[in-house]
């Protein structure tokens, strides 16, 4: 499954950590407007594609997570 992630805080950073383990998901990349987000720096070490807009992302059949605020 291809997935994306909202949000590159404390709920992002949790969120890609837990399926950057498992093979059977794809993390497309993650999103936030703030590159220094702990999310965003530890996307860069995994070489998960970073945006700071979905509209960036260019894939609208991808299945996004976030936190709901």
């Amino acid at each position: 499954m291809n997935i994306a992630i909202i949000g590159g805080g404390n709920g992002g950073t949790t969120i890609l950590r837990a399926f950057s383990g498992i093979k059977e998901f794809k993390i497309l990349g993650i999103c936030d407007v703030n590159y220094e987000a702990p999310g965003i720096k530890l996307a860069k070490e995994l070489g998960v594609p970073v945006f700071n807009d979905l509209q960036s992302s260019g894939n609208d059949t991808t299945t996004w997570f976030g936190n709901s605020y």
